[in-house]
């Protein structure tokens, strides 16, 4: 699930006389047999939830889950793509890549202002990216002043 988002968890079955739900151990609900989950991005990662109940013969039972919470990505209208196999006469689209980021700079510098809601996003493909000389970021680099 993604941060930011919630997820309801039920684990209601016949004869529960009471419920205690964990998060990675911690106490998070009680007398419930359903439990809603709203993480924020401090949450990213795998976590344990677990649903105890107590069933009214006195026995008890679980259910158990694998919370995965991922921090989701932005997205931007205006998207461009470097690739080692790139060519900086290309128009950096997925299919048709740039070469350098002096390339992409370039082409974000000359866009007009003020950018579309969500800004540039650049995709570096895979590969190792050997540079000889620094790249350098300015505030005209920025989306904002």
């Amino acid at each position: 699930m993604d941060s930011g988002t919630s997820a309801l968890f039920s684990a209601t079955v016949a004869n529960v006389s009471a419920y205690a739900w964990t998060l990675d151990g911690s106490s998070v609900g009680t007398n419930s047999g359903t439990f809603t989950y709203t993480p924020d991005v401090t949450a990213a990662g795998l976590h344990h939830l677990v649903a105890y109940q107590t069933l009214t013969t006195g026995g008890t039972t679980s259910r158990e889950w694998a919370v995965r919470v991922r921090i989701p990505i932005p997205t931007s209208p205006i998207k461009y793509y470097i690739s080692l196999t790139g060519s900086d006469t290309n128009n950096g689209s997925i299919g048709a890549p740039f070469r350098t980021l002096e390339k992409a700079q370039t082409v974000i510098r000359a866009l007009q202002r003020p950018l579309a809601a969500g800004g540039v996003t650049v995709f570096l493909r895979s590969g190792t990216y050997w540079r000889t000389s620094t790249f350098t970021l300015t505030g005209s680099d920025s989306g904002t002043s």
